[in-house]
This record gives C-alpha cells, structure tokens and sequence, in this order.
C-alpha cells in the first residue's frame, strides 16, 4: 500500500470539522470520508465504515464530555476539541483500532504515529480503552498493544501501560503482556505498570509507583 499521497493532517481536519458540525445530517460527510481513503483500504466496506462513524461520533461527544468534567483548565467544549492534543490523541486512536480489527494495520498505524508526533503520546492500535477516557497533559503516555482500559479511566502525564519483558520475542505473539485498567481507575504521573495486572475498579495508583508482573 502506497500513502505517498494521503496527506494525514488535511484527513484529520477533515475528521474534526465533521465531528464539530451542528447541523451534521450524515450521508454526504460519511461518503466524502469514505471515498477519500477508500483507495488505501481493501477490507472496509461502506456500510461498515458507516455504522462506525456513528458509534465513533458518539464516543467522542461522551468523551469530550468527560474531558470538560475533570479538566478546570479548559473552560469550554470547543477548547478541547480544537486545540487539547491528548484529547485529539484518544480521538484518533478510535478511528486507527476500527482500522486495525478490520485487517487495515498499516493505516492505522500511520493514524497513530501521526497522532504520536502531535502529542507525545503512543497508543497502540490494537490496545481497547473504553467510553469515556481522559488523558491529563498525556506527554510520555505510552499504552501497549494487550492493554485493556475500562469505563471513566483517568490517565496523567508519562504513565506506562507496557510489558514486564520481551525476551519471548515472537512467541509472545497474541498473549496477553499489558495491564487491564478495571472502571474508574485513576493512574497517576510517571506511574509504571508492567505486565499483565490487573487494576481493580477505582483503585488510585500514585505518582512514580512502579507495579509489575513476573
């Protein structure tokens, strides 16, 4: 697949003038959309990619919603979704694991190293964060590809969601090596948990706390 000639930023802002539309109706966005990365996909269909956007707007709005909850220091709606990098981060990581369940890798790695380099964060395509999700400052944030995130899960600058180890290398290929975050947790800056642990329903882990698995 050649992306020689896909421009990530102008796809993104695309993205984000459609989900800020008031008077968003649906058919005519949804085929734009389509038809502008259809060449680069072989295993999404119309109807797939349409049923999505729905559930992905939706997303967004309840994340943007939590994101104004528990962040004083954006005063509106529209301050978030233009201009809070890691909040434009979780964003773009929704579309990117629709790309990466349905087969289309690449891209959605392209997605999310585009993402990277706007925000310092890295989230793994394959990782699966719940509704809604919040990442306070985010640089350093690092979530791996096994990584399970639950429902209203808070996140502070540098956390690590990451592996104990990978001297298993290829044959650690489809296992579980990331932590599941259960609903509610809180993970605080610099925080390092390794392996596949689990963090219990509104558990708090403190700043710099290191937790991992043999």
């Amino acid at each position: 697949m050649k992306l020689s000639s896909f421009s990530f930023p102008s796809f993104v802002s695309f993205l984000f003038s459609y989900l800020f539309k008031e008077d968003y109706v649906g058919y005519a966005d949804e085929i734009f959309l389509y038809k502008s990365i259809h060449p680069y996909l072989k295993n999404i269909s119309f109807s797939s990619f349409e049923t999505f956007l729905k559930q992905w707007k939706k997303d967004t709005e309840d994340d943007l919603k939590f994101y104004y909850e528990k962040d004083p220091a954006m005063k509106t709606y529209e301050e978030i979704l233009l201009t809070n990098e890691s909040f434009r981060a979780i964003v773009l990581y929704r579309i990117s694991h629709y790309f990466y369940i349905n087969e289309e890798r690449i891209f959605a790695f392209y997605l999310m190293n585009y993402a990277k380099e706007k925000s310092g964060i890295e989230i793994h395509p394959g990782a699966k964060i719940d509704v809604p999700f919040f990442i306070d400052h985010g640089l350093g944030t690092v979530i791996g590809e096994t990584t399970i995130i639950g429902k209203r899960v808070q996140l502070y600058q540098g956390v690590t969601l990451g592996a104990k180890t990978l001297k298993e290398g290829r044959k650690l290929v489809g296992i579980k090596r990331h932590p599941t975050l259960e609903d509610d947790v809180i993970v605080y800056a610099h925080a390092m948990i390794l392996g596949d642990i689990c963090v219990k329903k509104g558990e708090m882990i403190k700043a710099k706390e290191i937790l991992y698995k043999e």
